[in-house]
């Protein structure tokens, strides 16, 4: 009986890591979570008998902040990812530095491409690019950029604060029978 209620509960918590990600969760928020899901089963399988509550709690505890320290990383990764990208993108000032140097309308493109360039022009943006003498061909390309898939920019907020409490005890019931004569 232990064992399928332990089995359940990591299936379910297995499922409800899957959804994280899709709800916005970061790396972090999402190995605490689990960390602390699967710790304190851990943890209170392991325990002695009586000492459940007490075992869930610690390894509650230290699943958290394994499964934290694991995601930070991951969160980390991404980071360092998403700057490296967007260092390689040109930016409109340099696509018309490269057009008043002469550089030819199709390398200037191809650099778009090969960059990964996203570009979300504003009419501002477009006056500047015509007066400085950028050609429409080049515009097209710098309008059509957007619709190409870009990394995405995450923006990261503190992590909310998780406070992790055992589950509690299921019911317990009994049935009695009683004879009387």
């Amino acid at each position: 009986m232990k064992s399928r209620i332990v089995r359940s509960l990591v299936l379910g918590l297995g499922a409800s890591a899957g959804l994280l990600p899709s709800i916005g969760c970061t790396h972090t928020q999402v190995g605490t979570g689990v960390g602390a899901g699967v710790g304190a089963v851990v943890g209170s399988a392991l325990a002695g008998r009586g000492k459940g509550t007490q075992g869930a709690l610690i390894g509650a505890g230290v699943g958290a902040i394994a499964g934290g320290l694991a995601g930070a990383s991951e969160d980390k990764a991404e980071r360092r990812a998403i700057a490296a990208q967007q260092a390689r993108m040109l930016s409109v000032n340099e696509v018309i530095s490269l057009t008043q140097s002469g550089t030819s309308p199709d390398v200037i493109i191809n650099q778009i491409r090969t960059t990964n360039s996203v570009y979300t022009l504003t009419a501002h943006d477009l006056m500047t690019l015509q007066n400085s003498g950028v050609s429409a061909a080049v515009i097209r390309e710098m309008q059509d950029s957007g619709r190409r898939r870009a990394m995405p920019v995450v923006i990261q907020e503190p992590p909310p604060v998780v406070y992790v409490q055992p589950a509690p005890p299921p019911p317990a019931f009994g049935v009695g029978v009683m004879i009387r004569r």
